[in-house]
């Protein structure tokens, strides 16, 4: 997995201190924020925050030309029903 996923990897020590989140109704334990921004700057790059690749369409199921596109500008997608 580390030759298709170089940069996507915890560093010893980073989930020994997990942290509970309040997410809507829910509380869930993850990484510490500085542990989720070292992996996501290391991952995806420091502008992740604000930008994002647009690679799927999920109302027509089929995969697009990249491009950037600024995080804010983009909706959320709608559940369109299960998938079995």
């Amino acid at each position: 997995m580390v030759r298709r996923f170089p940069t996507q990897f915890f560093l010893p020590g980073e989930y020994g201190h997990f942290h509970r989140y309040d997410f809507g109704p829910l509380t869930l334990s993850g990484v510490t924020e500085p542990t989720a921004r070292r992996y996501l700057d290391d991952a995806y790059g420091p502008t992740w925050p604000t930008e994002a690749y647009l690679t799927w369409d999920h109302l027509q199921p089929v995969l697009r030309e990249k491009r950037v596109v600024s995080a804010v500008d983009v909706p959320c997608a709608m559940p369109s029903g299960l998938v079995a």
